[in-house]
């Protein structure tokens, strides 16, 4: 079931990915950055200019730093290839159908035309927004769900993208031992969102 209309809740995506191709010259990213922005445009999505963010209502395409594209080297080492990292961000999206749907071809996209390994560094982030009136559901009340049902969640994923480098398991943060339930006692005596985010 969809959100309620008057509810405007929006989202966006980042995903945060390495970029495998064959070593060019020093222009190489701004032309493969570029080329993959050519891309969205022909898909018939709009773009921000490479590097900038100049509105939420284009998708973005940026260098990412935070991605770690040595592990991936020393995998492959090959000396032709040069591996870098990318951050594709999406515009403001709608909860819909068709939201969904647009992420879908723009990551068919990427994969139709890049090669894009994956190490412990990658992933996706999801950010969820009511416009400017925000939400009722408190920060413990989704640190809770994610403790209680954390084996569930993580069975969505493949084994390789349960340790990622920056989306830790909630059980290491939070003491488990004696269930789930614990971790929400625990979680039901955090004072405030500081307090909470030091966890």
């Amino acid at each position: 079931m969809w959100p309620e209309r008057s509810l405007q809740q929006t989202f966006g995506v980042e995903l945060e990915f390495v970029v495998k191709t064959r070593l060019g010259h020093l222009d190489q990213r701004i032309e493969v950055e570029e080329l993959m922005a050519r891309l969205f445009v022909a898909g018939g999505f709009a773009t921000n200019d490479i590097g900038a963010l100049d509105s939420y209502d284009k998708w973005s395409i940026a260098r990412d730093s935070s991605i770690r594209s040595k592990e991936n080297e020393d995998e492959d080492p090959d000396p032709l290839m040069v591996y870098f990292g990318v951050e594709v961000k999406s515009r403001i999206l709608p909860v819909n159908p068709a939201s969904f749907s647009e992420i879908r071809q723009i990551v068919d996209i990427l994969n139709a035309n890049f090669r894009i390994p994956k190490n412990k560094s990658t992933g996706l982030h999801v950010h969820v927004g009511n416009r400017q009136r925000g939400f009722s559901l408190r920060c413990q009340n989704l640190a809770e769900i994610f403790n209680v049902f954390e084996h569930q969640i993580n069975s969505l994923h493949s084994e390789d993208r349960l340790e990622n480098t920056f989306c830790t398991s909630p059980s290491k943060i939070i003491d488990i031992r004696e269930g789930p339930f614990h971790a929400v006692a625990q979680i039901e005596k955090i004072g405030n969102l500081n307090e909470f985010i030091d966890q």
